[in-house]
């Protein structure tokens, strides 16, 4: 049907027609809103959610392979500024040396990466392997990143391990804990 010209002898009828098409808009306010605020979904990847790919490092638990960014499922780094304190309690630079276990881990080489979500920051996240070895219990293993109970239990063992054993960022034992990398980010 075509569109009828606005009745001209009648000039609330197109205040009525645009007080109609408001309220109906406000009313689809709310439903955008949330659609908007729900957590982003992981994209549907070929291969079953896994990608291969070069990888280079961005920080102690965030990778790029291929053009993706990912950040490592379940880990927690020590940031890049972040210091720890070592078997005297002295700082040293845990954070860096973080960043470049991982870097001299992965060193552009090849990794598998099995997607899990997507992070607030819109990055993959994701549990990923070099040959046979997940990236991330190797960083808890080694100190250099903590288990990030808050979204995995599952690397909690080895943040136990490395603990006992003063490893990485835990060197300085269980009387000179180091600040969480949550924790951290927060000051």
């Amino acid at each position: 049907m075509p569109d009828r010209p606005p009745n001209r002898c009648h000039p609330s009828s197109d205040l009525r027609a645009t007080r109609h098409a408001w309220r109906r808009l406000t009313r689809l306010l709310p439903l955008l809103a949330l659609l908007w605020s729900l957590p982003a979904r992981p994209e549907r990847l070929a291969g079953g959610g896994t990608f291969t790919g070069p990888a280079a490092v961005i920080d102690g638990d965030s990778l790029r392979v291929g053009q993706r960014e990912v950040r490592l499922h379940g880990v927690d780094a020590w940031e890049y500024d972040q210091t720890c304190p070592d078997r005297r309690g002295r700082p040293f630079a845990c954070g860096r040396q973080a960043q470049e276990f991982l870097d001299r881990t992965v060193a552009g080489r090849t990794v598998t990466c099995a997607l899990m979500d997507r992070d607030s920051y819109r990055r993959f996240v994701a549990v990923c392997r070099l040959d046979d070895q997940d990236l991330g219990a190797l960083l808890v293993r080694a100190g250099w990143a903590t288990a990030y109970t808050h979204y995995s239990r599952r690397y909690l063992p080895l943040e136990r391990q490395a603990r006992q054993e003063r490893l990485g960022g835990w060197a300085g034992g269980p009387d000179r804990l180091p600040q969480s990398p949550r924790q951290w980010r927060r000051h």
